[in-house]
């Protein structure tokens, strides 16, 4: 089955896709020659970055649900960008009683304390800020694999995307119009996912 996208929405989805690109290409030309940033900013990249995944994430399903998608061919190659938010398979952790090997399981050492401020303080290396990046920017060169491996993604069980907005699509001080329209896209993107969805029941 296919599912249009609403007309007035196709405009702004090519809007936000293009914007998006232009500050993937921004921000990767900005870190290329800072191997090391100050924690701050590495912060608000990080603070970035969940943001863009996420909305790049409902894109894909928006455009691989449109009726102009239903003849793209099936992926072919590596995909870097991981296009979907939920596990293959419900994780449920066990509790100490439950799970016979809890105390041999390895712990993550405590970080001792420092003297400086860990939020303000300090360098922390951007490559893995450039990774996330750099898969964010393969999508946008790739956008056709991506489309097809988003369709192909829509026709399992599980939903790719979560069906609740996630905290990191509302940017803290994000104009009221702005969020209207991020949690407007999300609910379009998760209404397209279930009508593609295989009927279970």
């Amino acid at each position: 089955m296919s599912f249009a996208v609403p007309t007035p929405a196709t405009s702004y989805i090519a809007q936000v896709w293009a914007a998006i690109r232009r500050q993937v290409d921004d921000d990767l030309e900005s870190l290329a020659a800072s191997p090391m940033l100050p924690r701050r900013r590495h912060r608000f990249m990080t603070g970035i970055l969940n943001w863009l995944e996420p909305m790049v994430r409902r894109l894909l399903v928006l455009l691989a649900a449109s009726v102009h998608a239903a003849g793209v061919n099936e992926p072919t190659g590596r995909l870097l960008f991981r296009i979907d938010e939920t596990p293959p398979e419900p994780v449920i952790p066990k509790t100490r009683e439950e799970d016979p090997d809890y105390f041999f399981r390895e712990r993550t050492p405590r970080t001792p304390p420092h003297s400086y401020h860990p939020d303000t303080d300090g360098l922390v290396s951007s490559a893995g800020l450039i990774r996330r990046l750099k898969a964010l920017q393969h999508v946008f060169a790739h956008e056709a694999a991506y489309i097809a491996a988003m369709r192909a993604r829509l026709r399992a069980p599980i939903a790719p995307l979560l069906a609740a907005a996630p905290k990191s699509l509302l940017l803290p001080g994000m104009p009221p119009d702005h969020r209207d329209s991020m949690l407007r896209l999300h609910e379009e993107a998760v209404a397209a996912q279930a009508r593609l969805l295989p009927d279970t029941s």
